[in-house]
């Protein structure tokens, strides 16, 4: 039912030796959705004919339509999409009676990084520029782990041992993902496998004290790939990131002297006019100012992408949302939104905002501009 004879693929199809079958993308996510819905219904004890899936910013107008069709393949009478930056704003609690914002949401999964640039408010949530790097996420850096204890723990003869040993190779994978989890949360952990190679002297094991800075240096080039990405999303937005840094920076400096500032001019009493930073300059609270950070993905609870992030934008990144369940719960709002139980948000893509925007400043819609 998944799939069909090898001899006749179909388009971008995905083929199984196992199964002798070439399996369409649509028909995978199908089942999937189908063992979803199984797990859905047993906890809800009810069916379930309606959902909300979350799909990458990249995802062309084609590979939404699919994603929906695979939706109905798997039972579902209404399927609803949401970019997961999106998804992930809403979750992040940006809701419609907030004054409008530019925000960054950074998401680093396992085997993907995507960054987006929104602006959230009046009720709107607008797609500005998406980027990332579809080859890159958790996994890599669990690699670079991996490589680091066949080449340098066990060597280069009793790591091509371990190469050819899946059942070894295997349990590596699992180590190393576990080492790279802890050390979001320890300076140092010890990566310990026992009995992991068979050398001519019997069974070898490995015992690795790894630190968050050797993470860092093996992992380099993965970080450096962190951010470009962002700084082309920032481009393709038509922002500077420097800037941005720069004033996120003096802003958390001079945070408590504006506030006094503005509360004399409040009173009238002047308070020596705008704002300036300790270096003289004006500070100007721009509208494509970037206040926030959206982090999402499990990766993104490494300090070192933490660090990117910082050195990036200028803003600490925080974490009132589990990174993991961001897009879930996002696209529970979206649901919401499309039962009527969450109202006055909207998710727009960048050509209607434009065109909401347009008509709104031509006086042919009864709603404010989103820049007002």
């Amino acid at each position: 039912a998944l799939g069909v004879a090898l001899t006749e693929p179909p388009p971008a199809a995905l083929t199984c030796p196992a199964l002798g079958v070439a399996l369409a993308p649509e028909a995978i996510a199908a089942e999937v959705l189908r063992t979803l819905l199984r797990d859905a219904e047993r906890e809800l004890g009810e069916p379930v004919t309606k959902a909300v899936i979350g799909v990458p910013a990249y995802f062309s107008d084609e590979a939404v339509a699919a994603t929906v069709r695979a939706g109905e393949a798997a039972g579902l009478t209404t399927v609803r999409t949401i970019r997961e930056p999106v998804a992930a704003a809403m979750a992040y609690g940006f809701r419609p009676d907030m004054p409008e914002e530019v925000i960054l949401v950074f998401d680093l999964g396992g085997g993907t990084f995507d960054v987006s640039v929104l602006v959230v408010g009046g009720g709107i949530v607008e797609t500005l520029s998406t980027g990332g790097d579809t080859r890159l996420g958790g996994d890599d850096f669990d690699a670079r782990v991996a490589e680091h204890v066949l080449d340098e723990a066990l060597g280069p003869a009793l790591g091509a041992v371990a190469k050819a040993d899946p059942a070894a190779m295997q349990r590596l994978a699992a180590t190393s993902e576990a080492v790279k989890k802890a050390l979001s949360d320890n300076p140092a952990v010890t990566l310990r496998l026992p009995f992991f190679v068979q050398s001519d002297e019997g069974p070898v094991g490995v015992e690795e004290r790894v630190t968050r800075n050797l993470l860092e240096k093996i992992c380099a080039d993965e970080l450096r790939r962190l951010r470009m990405p962002v700084e082309l999303c920032f481009e393709q937005a038509g922002m500077e990131l420097e800037p941005i840094r720069q004033a996120n920076e003096r802003r958390e400096r001079e945070k408590s002297r504006n506030k006094k500032q503005k509360r004399k001019q409040k009173k009238g009493g002047g308070g020596g006019g705008p704002a300036r930073s300790e270096d003289g300059l004006m500070i100007e609270e721009d509208y494509m100012a970037v206040t926030q950070v959206v982090m999402v993905g499990g990766a993104t609870r490494m300090p070192c992408v933490q660090r990117i992030v910082r050195n990036c934008t200028g803003i600490e990144p925080e974490f009132p949302v589990n990174p993991d369940e961001a897009v879930a719960l996002g696209a529970a709002v979206r649901a919401g939104m499309n039962s009527g139980v969450v109202e006055g948000l909207h998710a727009v893509d960048p050509w209607q905002a434009a065109l909401v925007k347009g008509l709104g400043e031509a006086g042919m819609l009864p709603i404010q501009p989103l820049d007002k």
